[in-house]
Order: structure tokens, then C-alpha cells, then sequence
């Protein structure tokens, strides 16, 4: 805004410049008369006297001279500031003062009812009210014009409360209304109005019925048991009446009060299977060059939904079907959850229509909540029961999020892209799919992680890492981000980071050295055992064998299952894993990516480490007590340093040719057996965790079919053929220093032969 001084001087000279080059443009004559030199500049009138369009050129002098649009604008703007437009001076007349100010800057963005702020001369005129219709006129104005007057409300409030015997329920819904609109509902007056909203429950419609419920689900009043009992038998009495905007607001206000009655979701989820039915058939008749959304409001534009009413039912149904009914009061009925599957499943069957047409439509926040709906959805499925998502569903939902990227806030984004991640898990295309977002993802997140919580870094750190080295440009990013934060990190967070990190290929020496400094206590007393285990597996599956960093973790493992039962210590797979990584330590030719050195190789494991850590890891490999056998890759794994040990003082220190020997059958065993001993009894699987639980990494996947342990192609047949062929022959190197003999005349070696070799093996001291 130019000073006042600063605006004369520019006008002056363009003035000047005016006269010297264009001929003078006079000023238009006003019907009511002409305006005073004292009340604007020289040569300056009011805003009323400029031209919009110019006039026919006559000559005229400087001082009937009118200034050009681009030099008065600033001088419009600080009058319009000053003093209410010759247009706006009609529009506020007969307006009080007080009431002026209330409303002036609303009068730019929101419709007014000039008529209703004629009526009073104050704010406390408007407070000293005692007629219901005034009272609604006054609440339905201030929430058109979106201000809220704490002094009024208040006393409006207690006008109500003193009267509430002449009240009904349509005219206390629409008082809720307006006052949550403009946030000055509370839950003390929505207790208030209960006896009278049940007395008088009967007189209301649809309308009235919605914004009740919703008035109570604001304020999150789920305990009383009376008005909520009245409006859930009204609302099933009267559910065809509801628009698709009201039924779909009184799904939402149900499940922000974490109330589900099987009767009335599963009447909401026959009206969409209703209009989900409608929609095809409206799609299948219309052109194919035409929109279906467009054809479907033409033709009964009452049924149509919206992208925020899809949305909201898709996001409602997903909540409440993961509520638990044993800790439901029974208000209206027994919610035993019995039949809530099948009806949310009849929901989502038509929400998946209805959310083609309107997809185009969504934002940033509806694409957020339709992505969470869905996907709790399937988390509440059954595993053998899910089916694949609709992958044109998935791919639209997709270009829609590149579009709306830029809307996205940090927590929206974390949560829409866990919630794809998932539901593109049992997709055909879901490789595709998510590389396509997550590329668009990676171009937007230099400019969002700032804003990212710990916890939102480590959702994002683990949608990345299910694909693997794929986006391992995003893991210094992201790793920086975290640990800049690393003070807010507890351990389950290290955790979920070195597993992500070490699956991404990313950063893990950086990541590895703030865990061990993180603390005052160090990370690794805090740790429980089954953590300890998953950072050294994750470690070890990302080829990472840095000793300073693994062997505490693996001797603070050992102090604390030593004296454990084997089957209640650690499973067949992450012992597996620590012995790998302890032969890799061992031996550092294994390293072909840093060329064959090992960093920190001053302190490499010595023969008595060995000692004690093999002798107590070597029993958990091949435990009868329950922890079964590694899996296939990871047995070929142990054989391949078993074939290694060929120095004496090393097989002494596992345990001896004997036990080497006891060791190395049972891995080929588990090669020849493929994976099935791995899913019977022997990699540890994860529970299924609670859906917003974000521990390691391991445990994230652990609920997902298509995430597979073992690497692409290890169910390829002749991927295990020639595992098995390599297995056998590291085998023969390691029990008979050579070639079996039976291998002669024949490609592998015959089952008889190798089944009477394995029984003949001796039995080590801990069978």
C-alpha cells in the first residue's frame, strides 16, 4: 500500500505525461452535482467520476483531467478501505453502525439478508430476543456470513435452555446445525436438549434427523444411551428419505461415535447397492464418448453422490467394521457383528461403482479417506477371502493422487500411500502401479519431508521399502529427515528404520552408527529380544557385515537366550541368518561388493568369539523342539559357508567335524524340502498387527500374501533344481571332500543314495 504523499506524487506526473502525449479525457458530469476540491486531491474525484470506458476526445485543461485505471487503482483501493463504495453505501443503508462492522467484510464473500441487519441496531438487541423464529434468524445469519459472536451465542444459549419446553427437535437441530458450523457446539448443550429431542423425536424429517445425529457425533456425546436409542429407530424407520448427502452424513456421524447397528448399515448399504446398480446400468446405456456422471444427473440427478459422499460412506464402513461389537452397548439392538462382513462387503461392492464416476472429482483429503476405507476393508477380510482390488480403480485413484499431489498435507499423504500400498498388494499390476506413484511421490517429497512427524517418516520409509532397491534415491532423503529427529525415535522406531533402510539398500552405515550413539542407556539394552534378532537379519539380507555395529547386537542376543529353551529363543531362520553373518565376519572374501575387504577388518571376530557363539548358535539351526528348519535360500546359504570352514582350528571351533557334518545334512534336508517346512513350522511369521501399528518392517508385511520372503523366481522349478544341484554339491565338498561316487551316472544324486549317507551321518552332542 503506497502512502498517501508517494500516490499525489505519481499522479502528478502522470499527469504530465498525459498532457504532453494524449489529448485530455474529461471528466464524466454527475447528476448529483460536483464533488468538492477538499474532499479528494487536485485534479482527483471521487471513484464515481472515473470512466470505465473512454469517452469521445474533447480538448480540455490539466484540471478536468482524469487519470488513467492503472495510476488511481491504488487510490481506489485505500478509499474502499476507507469508506463503504457509492454501490455498497445502497446496499448498508439503514444498517446501525455496530451491526456495519460485524458484516462489512463479509459482504465480499457471503450473500447477505440485508433485510434481517436492518432489524436491529445492536448486538445486544439481537441478544435480548425471546421468540424462537427470531432466535433461528439470528443463529441461520451469523453461520451464512461464518462469524461467530461468543457474547450472543451465550446468551442466545440461555434463552434456549430457560425456554426449552417450547422447543422441538427440527428447530433444536437446526440451532445444532448452525452452532457446530461455527464451532460453538458443546457437549454440555447437546446433553441439554436430549429429553426434549426424544420427546419430540417424531416431528422430525430426514433433514432434521441428520443434523441431530451429527450434532452429538461433533461433540462425541456416545453416552447417551436415550436420544441416541430415539434417533437410530427414527433414522431406520425413515431411511428412504434420506438424500445421498444426508445418508451418507449419517453413516459418518455413527461411526465418529463408534456405533454400529447391523440394521441400519445394512439398510445404508442396500440403498447403495441400489444406486451402485443404477450406475451400471446408466453406464452401459450411455454412449461410450459421453460421461457417465453427466448422464447419471440428467437422468435422476436426486441419486446422484458426490465425491465427498462416497468418501465419507467408504471411510464410515471401514471404521466401524473394524469395531469391536463384545464392547458395544446395546442401545437399539445386540450388535453381535455376526453379518456385519457380509454387509460391508455389499457396501464396498457399490462403492467401488459409485467411486469411478466421482474420482475425477476427489481431492487431496476424499482420495485420502476413500484409499483408508477401502483398505480397512481388507485388512478386516479374512486372508483366504480377499480378492484382488479393481485395478482400473487402483490406476485412477493413482492419477488422481499425481494430480492433487501439491494438496496433500504430510499426514494425508503417509496415510493415502500406506493405504494404496496395501490395497495394490494383491493386484497383478501393483509393480507397475506403485512405481508410478511413488515416482511422482519422490519428486514432491524434497519439498514435504520438512513437515513430515517421526511417524510419518517411518510409514513413508516402509511403503518404500516393500519395493525394494527400486527407489533407493528416496533413502537419503529420508534417512537425513530421521535422523535429524532421532531424539523423538523410540527403540520399535530404530527398528522399523534399520529394516527399511537396510531393505531400500540405502544409507545403513550412517543409520547403524546414530542407532548405536542414539540414548544414554544405548539402543541395544532397550531392545527386545526379537528385535535384536530382526536388526541382525535385516542387516545380514542386506549384505551389511560391519562388525563394530552387528556383534553387540549378536552377543547381547546370546546373553539373553543362552539359557532359554531352544523353541522359546530365536527361530530357525534368524539363526540362520546371525551364522551367516558371523562367517561373512570371519571371512571376508565373501565381500565381493567392497572388493574384497571388509571395513573395521582390525576387529574381526577371533577363533574364542567363534567359540562361544557358535556353539550356541548351532543348536538352534537344527532344533527338534519346534523352531523346524531355515528355508531354502537361507539353508543354501549356511552351506555355502559350511563349504568354507575348510580351516581345522574353525570346524573345531563350531563344534567339530561331527557336528559340521550333522549341520550341513540338515540344510541340504531343508533345500530338498523347498520352502514347505519354512511355512509349517519354520521362519517365524509376525501376527497380524493392529492397523495403525507401525513396528519393523517384517511385521508390516507380514499380513501380506503377495510379500513374499524369498526373492523372485525361488518357486520357479528350475530355480530349485539347481538349488538343490548346488546344495548337494556343496554338501559332497564339505562330508566327503569331493564328488559323491553316485554322482558318476547320474545328474544328481538318487534319493535312495543321499536318504542312506544322511541317516549314516553321526549325531551330534546336542540331538
Amino acid at each position: 500500500m503506497f502512502y498517501r504523499p508517494r500516490i499525489y506524487a505519481i499522479e502528478n506526473l502522470a499527469r504530465a505525461l498525459n498532457d504532453r502525449n494524449e489529448p485530455c479525457i474529461p471528466r464524466k458530469k454527475l447528476s448529483y452535482g460536483t464533488p468538492s476540491s477538499t474532499s479528494s486531491p487536485p485534479g482527483l474525484h471521487r471513484e464515481e467520476t472515473f470512466l470505465t470506458q473512454p469517452s469521445p476526445v474533447l480538448p480540455s485543461s490539466n484540471r478536468d483531467y482524469v487519470l488513467q485505471p492503472q495510476y488511481s487503482a491504488s487510490w481506489q483501493e485505500e478509499k474502499r478501505e476507507a469508506s463503504p463504495l457509492s454501490s455498497d453505501r445502497n446496499l448498508f443503508e439503514g444498517v446501525s453502525p455496530s451491526i456495519l462492522q460485524l458484516i462489512r467484510k463479509a459482504a465480499d464473500k457471503y450473500p447477505l439478508d440485508m433485510e434481517f441487519w436492518r432489524k436491529y441496531k445492536s448486538v445486544p438487541a439481537m441478544a435480548n430476543v425471546r421468540d424462537k423464529a427470531s432466535i433461528l434468524e439470528i443463529l441461520e445469519n451469523f453461520a451464512m456470513i461464518h462469524r461467530k459472536h461468543i457474547y450472543l451465542f451465550q446468551r442466545l444459549k440461555h434463552t434456549i435452555v430457560a425456554g426449552m419446553d417450547s422447543w422441538t427437535a427440527p428447530e433444536l437441530a437446526k440451532v445444532c446445525a448452525s452452532w457446530a458450523q461455527l464451532g460453538f457446539l458443546t457437549d454440555r448443550f447437546t446433553e441439554e436438549i436430549s429429553d426434549r429431542v426424544v420427546k419430540t423425536i417424531n416431528l422430525c424429517d430426514a433433514e432434521a434427523l441428520a443434523r441431530l445425529l451429527d450434532a452429538y457425533a461433533s461433540t462425541r456425546t456416545r453416552h447417551l444411551r436415550a436420544p441416541l436409542k430415539a434417533l437410530a429407530e427414527t433414522s431406520l424407520r425413515r431411511i428412504d428419505d434420506f438424500t445421498p448427502q444426508q445418508l451418507c452424513l449419517h453413516c459418518s456421524s455413527f461411526a465418529r461415535l463408534n456405533l454400529a447397528y447391523e440394521p441400519i448399515f445394512g439398510a445404508i448399504a442396500d440403498r447403495l447397492g441400489k444406486a451402485g446398480d443404477e450406475a451400471l446400468n446408466i453406464i452401459a446405456l450411455a454412449p461410450e464418448d459421453s460421461d457417465p456422471l453427466a448422464v447419471l444427473s440428467m437422468t435422476d440427478p436426486g441419486a446422484v453422490y458426490s465425491a465427498r459422499d462416497v468418501a465419507l460412506a467408504a471411510y464410515s464402513f471401514g471404521k466401524l467394521e473394524g469395531v469391536d461389537a463384545t464392547q458395544q452397548t446395546p442401545i437399539v439392538m445386540s450388535t453381535t457383528g455376526g453379518h456385519r462382513n457380509d454387509i460391508s462387503a455389499k457396501a464396498f461392492d457399490a462403492l467401488a461403482v459409485l467411486a469411478t464416476l466421482v474420482l475425477r472429482d476427489c481431492t487431496a483429503r476424499e482420495l485420502q479417506m476413500l484409499a483408508t476405507g477401502f483398505d480397512r476393508h481388507r485388512h478386516h477380510t479374512p486372508v483366504e477371502e480377499r480378492k484382488p482390488f479393481d485395478s482400473d480403480l487402483l490406476r485412477a485413484m493413482g492419477a488422481q493422487a499425481k494430480r492433487r499431489i501439491a494438496q496433500f498435507s504430510a499426514e494425508s499423504l503417509v496415510l493415502f500411500l500406506r493405504s494404496f500400498s496395501n490395497l495394490c498388494s494383491n493386484s497383478p499390476d501393483r509393480d507397475e502401479l506403485m512405481d508410478l506413484l511413488l515416482s511422482r511421490v519422490s519428486s514432491h517429497l524434497p519439498r514435504a519431508v520438512s513437515t513430515f512427524k517421526v511417524l510419518d517418516l517411518i510409514t513413508t520409509l516402509q511403503v518404500y521399502a516393500r519395493r525394494g532397491e527400486k527407489h533407493s534415491e528416496v533413502a537419503g532423503l529420508l534417512a537425513d529427515s530421521v535422523l535429524a529427529k532421532k531424539s523423538e525415535l523410540t527403540p520399535s522406531d530404530w527398528v522399523s528404520v534399520i529394516d527399511c533402510i537396510a531393505a531400500m539398500k540405502g544409507p545403513l552405515p550412517i543409520v547403524m552408527k546414530a542407532a548405536r550413539e542414539s540414548g544414554t542407556g544405548g539402543l541395544i539394552g532397550k531392545l527386545k529380544t526379537p528385535q535384536l534378532a530382526s536388526v541382525v537379519s535385516a542387516c545380514c539380507e542386506s549384505g551389511y557385515y560391519q562388525v563394530d555395529d552387528l556383534l553387540p547386537f549378536i552377543m547381547e542376543l546370546k546373553s539373553r537366550t543362552l539359557h532359554i529353551p531352544h523353541a522359546n529363543a530365536i527361530d530357525a531362520d534368524t539363526a540362520a541368518r546371525i551364522f551367516i553373518v558371523l562367517c561373512k565376519m570371519e571371512f571376508p572374501n565373501f565381500l565381493a561388493g567392497n572388493g574384497g575387504a571388509l571395513e573395521g577388518h582390525s576387529k574381526l571376530l577371533s577363533l574364542e568369539n567363534s567359540l562361544g557363539l557358535l556353539a550356541w548358535l548351532m543348536p538352534r539351526l537344527t532344533s527338534p523342539s519346534g523352531t523346524g528348519r531355515p528355508s531354502s535360500r537361507l539353508a543354501g546359504q549356511v552351506l555355502e559357508c559350511l563349504a568354507e570352514m575348510d580351516d581345522a582350528d574353525f570346524r573345531q571351533a563350531a563344534g567339530g567335524k561331527e557336528e559340521v557334518t550333522c549341520l550341513a545334512g540338515e540344510m541340504l534336508t531343508a533345500v530338498r524340502a523347498k520352502s514347505a517346512d519354512t511355512r509349517k513350522g519354520g521362519a517365524k511369521r509376525f501376527t497380524n498387527a493392529d492397523y495403525f501399528a507401525t513396528d519393523s518392517l517384517l511385521s508390516s508385511l507380514a499380513e501380506d500374501p503377495s510379500v513374499d520372503s524369498e526373492p523372485d523366481g525361488d518357486d520357479d522349478t528350475n530355480g530349485e533344481e539347481t538349488r538343490r544341484q548346488k546344495a548337494e554339491e556343496l554338501y559332497m565338498r564339505i562330508v566327503h571332500g569331493g564328488e559323491h561316487p553316485a554322482r558318476k551316472y547320474t545328474a544328481t544324486i538318487p534319493d535312495e543314495v543321499l536318504m542312506r549317507d544322511l541317516s549314516e551321518r553321526p549325531s551330534p552332542f546336542w540331538i
